[in-house]
């Protein structure tokens, strides 16, 4: 038996509809199995006779009918010990999980495999959903994958990378003003449209499997500590549950194993495990542009904390730039290339180290959740020579990827600075460009993506709404002329 359960007050569901939170008190949910019939009809002999990937551990996810099973070869991923690393960072033995090569790059693919699996199971015809990143590009992928319709709310802001997936996948993307509006755009869907969520405990169910192949992997010797990185918390939370459920059907006698987290500066979890306090609260900023751990709320944060205190483990807070360095030395002692994001769990390490936190002598397992090649302003930083390839960069990628509307959008903005209804009207007067405003900002978020523009103060206005100023940056207003040249003689000449 497959159910809902809600971790406040109890109660129990059918998994044959979706929910998202509790019906009767509005708690989180988690899906619970007769883990005394996986017991009986499940063996570690009978596991290994499988494909190693997430489907590996059917009846411990909430799927029913194995003809509807969307996969695109998720899960599986690599236990890699990293001696290198380990040395230059002062722990004696260190692991990581790469993430990075499931299909689309991402954990996430985990947990989609399973949403988008049960709603074709209980007969959607598409899907739709509010993303900032890898959640949008994997639900895409595995939506085209299922046949089904797939509808995208993004905030601006959104890597380039991850965009640039969700419209290789069929997606419809439609640009929102922040994440919040995005949510708030999804109530629009469709009677048969599924409402996918990061948060759907079906999701978070696939997630856990990073928990079942670590057990695996170590032959159930499990490491000391393993770090996560925290966006909502859920994916902490549900390596802890795969442990849980492992002791509960037979597989572990006693789980010893320390869950850890990191998150960026003002993250809620860290704010909360750092005062103390033993419900996490929702903040007003995370002080990060990374949007995937830039996570202001979560119905799992909670859950995340208590899970990460009942193992004995800690959150560390650390900078922006902090990730970046350890997405910069995770590539160059180990070849793996992670997007910063992902490599705050080797920054938590090497700050808890420094701290004084964490044994040296501990086998810890960092989980790499995502590709840095998503990632692609971050990626331009880490490049070694960066003013030597400036050219080529500019020669190359750039004309290939801009266009002619933001290739004009550029041109405006380095005559000086502008708001977004601005450049419109300029673009239609001067260009005759006849683009919607929403458009127009997306180029924008792309454009500062590529480290091309940057966003300014909001110039205010008495009685009525302030508007955001753009201008080209030093790098940007330089390569104005021979991106011009590039991308006009190459493209549309």
């Amino acid at each position: 038996m497959k159910c809902f359960s809600c971790i406040q007050c109890g109660e129990t569901f059918s998994v044959a509809k979706p929910l998202q939170k509790c019906p009767k008190c509005g708690g989180a949910l988690l899906v619970v199995y007769d883990y005394e019939e996986v017991s009986s009809s499940l063996s570690l002999d009978k596991l290994r006779s499988r494909p190693f990937c997430v489907w590996r551990y059917f009846e411990l996810l909430p799927v029913t009918d194995r003809s509807k099973v969307v996969t695109l070869g998720e899960g599986g991923t690599f236990l890699h010990r990293c001696k290198k690393l380990a040395k230059m960072i002062g722990v004696k033995e260190l692991y990581v999980k790469d993430e990075t090569t499931n299909p689309t790059g991402s954990f996430m693919d985990r947990g989609t495999t399973v949403q988008v699996s049960k709603a074709l199971e209980l007969n959607y015809g598409g899907v739709i959903c509010a993303a900032t990143g890898n959640y949008g590009a994997s639900l895409a992928a595995y939506a085209a994958k299922a046949g089904l319709s797939c509808k995208i709310f993004i905030p601006t802001g959104v890597d380039l990378g991850k965009l640039y997936q969700m419209i290789a996948y069929g997606a419809d993307v439609e640009l929102a003003r922040s994440y919040d509006e995005a949510k708030a755009l999804t109530l629009r869907g469709m009677v048969d449209t599924y409402s996918a969520s990061p948060l759907d405990p079906f999701f978070l169910e696939g997630e856990k499997t990073t928990g079942f192949e670590i057990y695996e992997q170590t032959l159930g010797n499990l490491p000391d500590r393993i770090v996560v990185p925290l966006g909502s918390g859920g994916h902490a939370v549900m390596i802890w549950k795969a442990f849980n459920e492992l002791e509960e059907a037979g597989f572990l006698k006693d789980v010893k194993v320390i869950i850890s987290g990191v998150q960026p500066k003002g993250g809620p979890i860290a704010k909360a495990f750092m005062e103390g306090k033993g419900v996490v609260e929702e903040v007003e900023r995370v002080e990060t542009r990374f949007l995937d751990v830039g996570v202001k709320s979560s119905p799992y944060a909670s859950l995340a904390l208590k899970a990460i205190k009942k193992s004995g483990g800690f959150v560390s807070m650390v900078l922006d730039e902090e990730m970046v360095q350890a997405a910069r030395l995770l590539a160059k002692t180990e070849g793996i290339f992670a997007e910063p994001a992902a490599g705050s769990a080797i920054a938590g390490v090497k700050a808890a180290l420094d701290a004084g936190i964490i044994d040296p002598s501990e086998r810890i397992v960092c989980i790499i959740t995502g590709s840095g090649l998503k990632d692609v302003k971050t990626a331009r930083s880490l490049i070694k020579r960066q003013k030597e390839v400036k050219l080529t960069l500019a020669d190359v990628e750039l004309p290939l990827r801009i266009g002619l509307t933001k290739l004009r959008i550029l041109e405006v903005l380095s005559e000086g600075k502008l708001h977004g209804y601005g450049i419109w009207k300029r673009l239609k007067t001067r260009y005759g460009i006849n683009v919607k405003l929403p458009s127009v900002y997306q180029h924008l978020s792309e454009l500062t993506t590529l480290g091309l523009v940057k966003a300014l103060d909001v110039e205010k206005y008495p009685r009525r709404r302030g508007r955001r100023l753009y201008v080209a940056t030093e790098y940007g207003a330089s390569m104005v002329s021979s991106i011009k040249k590039a991308a006009i003689e190459y493209l549309y000449e």
